[in-house]
């Protein structure tokens, strides 16, 4: 079996390479291509495998992050697991399941994948920006709350769910008391990359071994296990080493994945399209119109919504174990598989492609957004410095614009942006730097010259299309050569502007 998973997984991972696309929606089709031709069983293998991913997802959480979004993250958490788990959880009861049964189902419905939705393999993805910070704060809180979760309903009577909450409450807790305290001293002895390898698999096997053997489902007990050691000066040595350690076990849980999609009865296919229904529909709209309430640009909504439109590995190991113990019928673990399946495969496609998607499904929600945010006059400026985005760096160019006395107006479609540049009393516009109409009332065929913060492809091609004057501060040496072509753009790195000082590049950039 292992043998046909990883052949399975290479040609996968050939074909992501060669079309330049997420190798995960690849890994689940080689599998469900590979169970045509050979029978694959629900086992401990895969269990393991999915354990230790749950592991590394609690090895690799970053608290100092979460802080900084953790209102956003908690709103959107909340917001799609009491909505989305309780219709789930509905659904699955009026088709006559068991309740434990609609419990699993609901929280398939409601808990996004982490792994899936972040960087597992993609290094191209960017979840250090907005979205990929809110949508990571956004798996945290629903990891933790799947651990809480898994643990009560797998629990025999409602006096043992009490009792084993308490226990990995507990245990989360006393993990985030080493996190802080022992993690960092243990980690300075441990130098070498085979004592950190080592010490990463004894940590995940006695984690393993206390889900086991108490009343803490195992979920629980690996996650809190890697949460644990999660800080440290060594902790991204800690990843590195156990990096391809990493990748073999997500081989054999992405792979297995699409290998356990059966259909052996009917129900499973209803009960899989529900799931699929609320987990790529509905819960993509409760995120996203939370998003929209939290003051997040229509872009930004979208991102955080796709990136948590697909199936908890955390639930997978839940229904597995569950399976596993008979506790669920097959018909239940079947729809997870499916539904999980499935998902990966769309939304890990649908994500390459995420920008035209936008254009196509929220274009009628910006347009009513414009309405509203647009100012309908023009403004009254010439010879001005239009600044499009206002956030870090932005806000430092607009203090050198004002101290050296030049008329500039500040564009950005974040209110909380919009409502600091009204602290400091610029002029602005609170619009969408995609909207043509925006650039008119901006007045930009008047202005020296445009300034532009921001990196989204769809403005830096609105810029493309004015061809008027520009310098877009850049993150990347490709995207200096992408607009190299543009005469009228002048390609800066955000490096230069870091490193050297802001006012004197400024002078050389603007003022000559």
């Amino acid at each position: 079996m292992l043998s046909v998973l990883f052949g399975a997984g290479f040609v996968a991972a050939v074909f992501s390479r060669a079309f330049n696309l997420p190798i995960i929606p690849f890994l689940v089709l080689s599998g469900l291509i590979s169970s045509v031709f050979v029978d694959f069983e629900p086992s401990e293998m895969l269990l393991v495998g999915i354990l230790f991913l749950i592991f590394y997802i609690g090895l690799r959480t970053d608290l100092q992050g979460f802080r900084k979004i953790s209102a956003d993250s908690m709103n959107i958490a909340m917001a799609q697991i009491i909505i989305v788990g309780s219709i789930g959880f509905l659904i699955a009861e009026l088709i006559g399941l068991q309740t434990v049964e609609s419990l699993y189902i609901g929280l398939a419905a409601a808990i996004g994948s982490t792994l899936a939705g972040t960087d597992l393999f993609d290094q191209k993805m960017r979840m250090d920006l907005h979205h990929g910070k809110i949508s990571t704060g956004t798996n945290l809180v629903q990891d933790i709350m799947a651990v809480v979760l898994i643990t009560a309903i797998a629990s025999q009577t409602m006096g043992e769910a009490y009792i084993n909450t308490l226990m990995t409450v507990a245990l989360l807790v006393g993990a985030l008391v080493i996190r802080y305290f022992a993690s960092p001293v243990i980690q300075v002895y441990l130098k070498t990359v085979e004592l950190q390898a080592l010490f990463v698999i004894s940590v995940f096997s006695l984690s393993a071994s206390i889900g086991y053997y108490t009343g803490i489902s195992m979920v629980a007990s690996c996650f809190a296990g890697g949460l644990a050691f999660s800080k440290g000066l060594r902790t991204d040595e800690f990843l590195d080493s156990v990096e391809y350690i990493k990748d073999f076990f997500a081989v054999i849980t992405f792979v297995g994945i699409g290998a356990l999609v059966s259909i052996q009865d009917v129900t499973s296919i209803y009960l899989a399209a529900a799931i699929l229904a609320l987990v790529m529909v509905l819960r993509p709209l409760i995120i996203f119109f939370t998003a929209l309430l939290d003051n997040k640009s229509s872009l930004t909504a979208f991102k955080i919504s796709l990136n948590l439109s697909e199936v908890s590995e955390f639930v997978l190991a839940a229904v597995l174990l569950a399976f596993l113990e008979n506790s669920i019928s097959n018909t239940v673990f079947e729809s997870v598989v499916i539904a999980m399946a499935v998902s990966m495969i769309i939304v890990g496609l649908a994500s390459h492609r995420k920008y035209y998607l936008f254009e196509k499904i929220t274009g009628p929600v910006r347009k009513l957004r414009r309405i509203r945010s647009t100012p309908s006059k023009k403004l009254d400026l010439k010879n001005h410095i239009i600044l499009a985005g206002f956030g870090g760096i932005g806000a430092n160019i607009a203090e050198e614009l004002q101290e050296t006395g030049h008329d500039f107006v500040v564009i950005d479609y974040k209110k909380s942006n919009i409502e600091e540049a009204e602290i400091n009393h610029y002029e602005r516009l609170f619009a969408d730097l995609t909207d043509y109409k925006t650039w008119e009332n901006a007045n930009y065929k008047q202005a020296k010259i445009i300034v532009v913060t921001t990196t989204n492809s769809l403005v830096l091609e609105k810029i493309k299309e004015l061809k008027h004057q520009a310098i877009v501060l850049v993150e990347s040496k490709q995207d200096l050569i992408r607009l190299e072509e543009h005469d009228h753009i002048q390609a800066v790195s955000k490096d230069q502007i870091i490193d050297n000082s802001l006012k004197e590049l400024l002078q050389d950039l603007l003022f000559d």
